[in-house]
């Protein structure tokens, strides 16, 4: 809970400041995924909520939503509510775009990207879980490193499979393993006695 009563979940792996003064009330990702509630302000006149990635400025309109940092690219995915999005290079606000609930957009520094939908599978990490549809293996890799700080390497024969499946990241150990022998991972299809 921050000091103006919104919430804010941390991810694995993230790294942020939360500075807030007379003008604002500011979030700045530096790496991982966050989801936040803003609380309204109580000071007058209402501090704006601006989040900031090294790819923009996410300002919050009285909404629930999630940042995520995937390399060159932030992700923001809108639950409740709505946020202004620019991207960092754009020449003025007017290059931004409102995100509402129900939609997600993938920006860099200088182009948001297409509109598409905001899946709440991608919360999972709140209740402890991971969730993979159909995820590329290299990808589901880099997933499964946040959480065990191990590195993970795919092999480019394995290239070609998905990932599919709601798997536990807190008290199951069961990945490690299987990447021993990733063929059999790969067929995994339901996690039982972890």
């Amino acid at each position: 809970m921050l000091e103006d009563g919104s919430q804010l979940e941390m991810n694995t792996d993230s790294a942020l400041d939360v500075r807030y003064d007379a003008g604002q009330r500011l979030l700045r990702l530096y790496r991982g995924e966050i989801y936040l509630r803003t609380a309204a302000d109580r000071r007058e006149p209402p501090r704006p909520f601006p989040v900031r990635t090294e790819q923009g400025l996410m300002r919050a309109l009285g909404t629930a939503f999630s940042v995520r940092r995937e390399g060159a690219e932030t992700v923001l995915a809108v639950y409740e509510g709505a946020v202004q999005v620019r991207p960092e290079g754009a020449a003025s606000a007017v290059d931004g775009r409102v995100i509402e609930a129900g939609q997600r957009v993938r920006f860099d520094r200088q182009r948001i990207g297409a509109v598409e939908s905001a899946s709440e599978a991608a919360l999972a990490w709140r209740q402890g879980l991971l969730v993979a549809d159909d995820m590329p293996l290299r990808q589901w890799a880099g997933e499964l490193m946040r959480y065990g700080g191990e590195s993970i390497e795919c092999e480019p024969s394995l290239d070609p499979l998905r990932v599919s499946g709601t798997f536990p990241s807190t008290t199951c150990r069961w990945p490690w393993r299987c990447w021993r022998r990733p063929m059999a991972c790969a067929s995994c299809t339901k996690v039982g006695g972890c």
